[in-house]
């Protein structure tokens, strides 16, 4: 499918940000289509058609012009299966997939129909991009994470090179989750450095 999207897009003279606008999508989800990383929203393939664009083709290989409609029947019967693939394992098969794709983008078909079908590719990606959306959140924190404990640590060692004195590993982590955690300057760590030097004399 993504190579025929992007057949379709240069047969429209049209770059992948102006698609993608066209779309209402961003210009790296239309990277992702066209290289088959990920399957175009049926309100997506709706935009582009209204643009000039062949969905037809895009989806089944087969031009718009060439009859291969689908009936409404044939529509409901497909949705349906669809919806029963979705119930039973969770996910759709690529062919069937395509079928409900071309059904949501499909104008000779009422509306209602549409827009079930446009429902089912929602519900069958949702999982997907649920997924993706988490692995970027977890990803960001863990290196939001190790940024502020790294100069948390640079923090520490600053003034502990400052106060001329070293603590043991254990008060070098408390004073490190301190910088981290609430934020304490550096001059505010280096006093106390110079406190608990003065109750440790011997380690001076």
């Amino acid at each position: 499918m993504g190579a025929r999207l992007k057949e379709e897009r240069l047969r429209l003279e049209k770059t992948q940000r102006q698609l993608a606008d066209i779309g209402g999508q961003a210009v790296n989800s239309q990277s992702l289509y066209e290289r088959g990383e990920r399957a175009p929203t049926g309100a997506y393939l709706a935009e582009i058609a209204a643009a000039g664009a062949d969905v037809l083709y895009i989806v089944t290989g087969k031009h718009a012009d060439s009859g291969a409609g689908i009936s409404p029947g044939q529509a409901l019967e497909t949705i349906t299966s669809a919806e029963s693939e979705l119930e039973s394992t969770g996910a759709l098969n690529g062919d069937i997939a395509d079928k409900v794709i071309a059904i949501a983008c499909d104008d000779t078909l009422d509306d209602p129909i549409r827009a079930r079908a446009d429902l089912v590719i929602r519900f069958a990606m949702r999982d997907t991009d649920a997924d993706k959306a988490a692995e970027l959140r977890q990803a960001e924190r863990r290196k939001r994470v190790q940024a502020e404990m790294d100069w948390s640590k640079a923090v520490v060692a600053d003034a502990i090179q400052a106060a001329g004195w070293t603590p043991s590993p254990q008060v070098v982590g408390h004073l490190v989750n301190l910088v981290r955690l609430y934020k304490v300057e550096g001059d505010v760590i280096m006093l106390l450095l110079h406190d608990l030097a003065a109750l440790v004399p011997d380690q001076a």
